[in-house]
């Protein structure tokens, strides 16, 4: 038990049902948000770290997260500074030994140091199937200005 209630309401599951009609449509979409984010952050690889499909595997990519390499601006400092951009990002994820739940069971803040580390320095970019290929050059751009001015 993780103290969770993973019950779906009535309105959830109607929700659910009714996009599975589109769910093909949706993962390729998704798709190809993430491969223009791939790309366009290809010139970034000095700054920042794209996820990885792993060879054989698919991804359906429900969110993207990069992670900075850039010590000098720290992720909550960039968040702010894309935000005021108009850029909204936000922190992915959190090291979950650090949940209240789990610091119940015993869990220190120093158990996991390399959670801890990453969950630091990574952070979620816009990523909805309403974005076109122009929006994610245009957040591509505005994430390489706002860290290469950092520097």
């Amino acid at each position: 038990r993780l103290g969770y209630n993973y019950r779906m309401d009535e309105m959830s599951a109607a929700l659910g049902l009714s996009q599975l009609k589109n769910i093909k449509f949706l993962i390729r979409k998704r798709r190809e948000l993430a491969g223009w984010y791939t790309k366009a952050l290809a010139p970034l690889s000095h700054l920042v770290t794209v996820p990885k499909t792993a060879r054989k595997a698919t991804n359906t990519w429900f969110v993207y997260v990069i992670a900075l390499k850039n010590a000098k601006l720290g992720r909550d400092a960039l968040i702010e500074k894309l935000k005021k951009r108009g850029v909204h990002t936000r922190p992915y994820l959190p090291s979950i030994h650090l949940f209240k739940f789990y610091r119940s069971l015993g869990y220190k803040k120093d158990a996991c140091p390399v959670s801890v580390a990453t969950s630091k320095r990574t952070l979620a970019l816009p990523f909805y199937i309403g974005l076109t290929k122009r929006d994610v050059a245009c957040i591509a751009k505005i994430l390489k200005d706002t860290m290469t001015n950092a520097i």
